[in-house]
C-alpha cells in the first residue's frame, strides 16, 4: 500500500518533492478487495481492526479511492505496474495517472501482475535513480506526461503505457475521464 499512501500523501503534503510509485492501488477498491484473492481483504481487515466485513466496507473502504485527490499532487510523479496487475486494473491505473496535473511519468510492464517479480531489481533501482534524479529538478517541467510500455524483452514503446492487446482502443474508464 505505500504507492497509494505516497499519492495520498503527495496530495495534501507539499514538503514532498518527488514520488516514485510500483504498483500503486489507485483504482476503484472493488478490485482489491472483491476481485483479488480474499486474503488482501482480511489482511487490511486485520491491520484496520475490523472483524465486521460490512462495516469495514461502509466505514472505511468506501473512503479509500483516491479519486479526484490526485489532482491535487503538485511534486513530479513517477508510476509503475504490471500489465496484469491483479489489485488496480491497468485501466483504472491509467485514468487515476491522467487526472494528475503534475510532471509525470508512468511505467508499465509486459505481462507482469503485481508483485512485479520478473523485473524487480530493474523496477526498484530506475525508481531510486528516477528519486535522485527528481530532486535535482530534471522532471519539474510542466504538462511532462512520458509513458513507456516496458515489453518482456527489455524493449520499450515509448510514448504510450497502452497495453499492446488492447489494439488501439481506448477503455471506458480513461475514455470517461478524458470526456469529462
Amino acid at each position: 500500500m505505500s504507492g497509494y499512501w505516497g499519492s495520498r500523501a503527495a496530495a495534501t503534503d507539499r514538503r514532498l518533492a518527488a514520488l516514485a510509485a510500483f504498483e500503486a492501488v489507485t483504482g476503484d477498491f472493488r478490485t482489491i478487495f472483491e476481485h483479488a484473492q480474499p486474503s488482501f481483504k482480511n489482511n487490511y481487515m486485520y491491520m484496520a481492526g475490523y472483524t465486521d466485513e460490512e462495516a469495514f466496507d461502509r466505514e472505511l473502504s468506501a473512503r479509500m479511492p483516491l479519486g479526484d485527490l490526485v489532482r491535487d499532487i503538485t511534486c513530479p510523479v513517477l508510476y509503475g505496474i504490471g500489465e496484469f496487475d491483479e489489485l488496480t486494473r491497468l485501466e483504472q491505473a491509467l485514468a487515476s495517472y491522467e487526472r494528475i496535473g503534475a510532471p509525470k511519468e508512468m511505467r508499465v510492464y509486459e505481462n507482469e501482475f503485481h508483485p512485479l517479480g520478473g523485473v524487480a531489481a530493474e523496477v526498484f533501482r530506475f525508481g531510486a535513480e528516477w528519486i535522485e534524479r527528481a530532486l535535482n529538478g530534471e522532471f519539474a517541467e510542466p504538462g511532462r506526461d512520458v509513458r513507456h510500455y516496458v515489453h518482456h524483452d527489455g524493449r520499450t514503446t515509448d510514448g504510450t503505457a497502452d497495453s499492446t492487446w488492447w489494439l488501439g482502443t481506448v477503455p471506458a474508464e480513461i475514455a470517461d475521464h478524458r470526456r469529462g
